[in-house]
């Protein structure tokens, strides 16, 4: 994705991400049932953030719910009774992972640092988006880290496995952010509320959470080292 049609979807998601915090205060937890409205890149998406269907799509009348250019329609589709969750082919565990990180980010922002273990780094955490996709790169997620009234970008990658290739793709997808530095930081603001001027884009947290492994590999070691890059085993997790 070239630079200026990278630019041109950020923006465009900054602009759904603040209509979405001004005009609805209650775009999750809606009717008690664990969905929340996605922003992607040009419309809203209602998604399951139930523990059945963790990040998946909703279905009425047999059919997959799609995204509304308009945030109403999408918190008509999350609320609809009609609606049910779709259950997942794949079912891959790293999506349960992410729904509870979304969950815990938008219901308990400050107790988010210390249910994933790094209390030490932030006062809290605040959920931006999932599933952002910027050319060949998705980033899973991405949240805004608070800490004494500043905060730094968040770029977390999930796997159920451990992979050393994921230190290279929460990097790659931290770099692509900076490319659009400026663009970028009123995205976090926007969806966050916190102000752009307390965001330091210049000191992104990449963190990896994948599943624990009998014995550490030196390789393992080489790619925190290579990319700055946090490491946090499903079994650390305090969800």
């Amino acid at each position: 994705m070239a630079n200026d049609a990278l630019k041109t979807k950020i923006q465009s998601m900054t602009k759904l991400a603040a209509q979405r915090v001004a005009e609805s205060p209650y775009w999750f937890d809606i009717n008690h049932k664990r969905r929340y409205v996605r922003v992607n890149g040009k419309s809203y998406r209602a998604v399951s953030l139930d523990p059945a269907n963790p990040c998946g799509s909703l279905i009425r009348d047999g059919k997959k719910v799609s995204g509304n250019k308009t945030l109403k329609l999408a918190l008509l589709d999350a609320a609809d009774p009609q609606c049910e969750n779709h259950v997942p082919k794949n079912k891959k565990p790293e999506h349960r992972i992410q729904a509870v990180l979304i969950w815990t980010a938008l219901t308990d922002p400050q107790g988010l640092p210390r249910a994933i273990g790094i209390a030490d780094r932030f006062d809290a955490i605040w959920f931006v988006a999932d599933e952002v996709k910027m050319d060949k790169i998705r980033a899973d997620l991405i949240m805004l880290g608070e800490s004494q009234g500043r905060y730094v970008p968040i770029f977390i990658e999930l796997k159920y496995k451990r992979e050393t290739q994921v230190g290279e793709q929460v990097k790659n997808a931290s770099e692509m952010a900076r490319t659009i530095e400026a663009e970028f930081c009123q995205f976090l603001s926007a969806a966050t509320k916190k102000p752009a001027e307390a965001i330091e884009m210049t000191k992104p947290l990449l963190i990896a959470i994948w599943g624990k492994s009998d014995r550490e590999r030196p390789e393992a070691q080489a790619m925190r080292d290579r990319y700055g890059l946090l490491t946090i085993h499903h079994e650390e997790l305090n969800l």
